[in-house]
């Protein structure tokens, strides 16, 4: 029995053809049974199925266009709600790293950033959040070759990131605060409080 094909078209206008372009490359990326076009600032996305398949795919798109646009339209509270997923896809990450880190460096950096859900709340806008995850995972790659905890890895890393130094004068100014010291036996770094109570004292440099 031939089963009946079905197809579904959703047209999306962006503000720009690079915008457009950049959202065509995520939700072809992120989806299946889906192809599509840009024509200038429009992108067209075709969801081809059969006719007894589930809608799932389909409503799948619609989340992605939320996801986007909440990405990109200013609230009126003044955060936008940027999707972990549309993130991580986005940025040109070259290790993988704790997201949470990501809005402990939003916030070291002066914004207003929090993790909900599925979604880092902050007044920082997309590509300013690219940008800092991107920053992140570049001084998170150089610290994983510390010997020493993970937290003190990333704690280093967000160090880095914020002052804009190298993964050694970031070690050696958290063992001249206090922060972080070496253990007498194995030589690994720890830290010498809780990772909130060092966190703290890093924005307070």
């Amino acid at each position: 029995m031939v089963k009946e094909v079905k197809k579904r078209v959703v047209t999306i206008k962006f503000s720009s053809s690079t915008e457009a372009l950049d959202f065509l490359v995520f939700a072809l990326s992120s989806l299946k049974n889906v192809t599509g076009e840009q024509v200038g600032s429009k992108v067209k996305l075709v969801l081809i199925s059969s006719s007894d398949e589930p809608d799932d795919d389909y409503h799948k798109i619609i989340s992605i266009v939320r996801q986007w646009g909440a990405s990109r339209q200013y609230p009126r509270a003044g955060l936008y709600r940027h999707s972990l997923g549309l993130l991580l896809s986005t940025a040109n990450l070259v290790v993988g790293i704790p997201v949470e880190a990501v809005a402990e460096l939003l916030a070291l950096k002066g914004f207003k950033a929090q993790l909900e859900g599925g979604n880092i709340v902050t007044n920082a806008d997309f590509k300013l959040v690219v940008k800092v995850a991107e920053v992140f995972a570049e001084k998170y790659a150089r610290a994983l070759q510390l010997e020493s905890t993970p937290q003190v890895k990333r704690l280093v890393a967000l160090y880095a990131a914020t002052y804009e130094c190298t993964i050694d004068q970031a070690v050696d100014e958290l063992k001249r605060r206090g922060l972080v010291k070496e253990e007498e036996n194995t030589r690994r770094l720890v830290l010498t409080a809780s990772y909130s109570e060092c966190l703290e004292a890093v924005k307070r440099r």
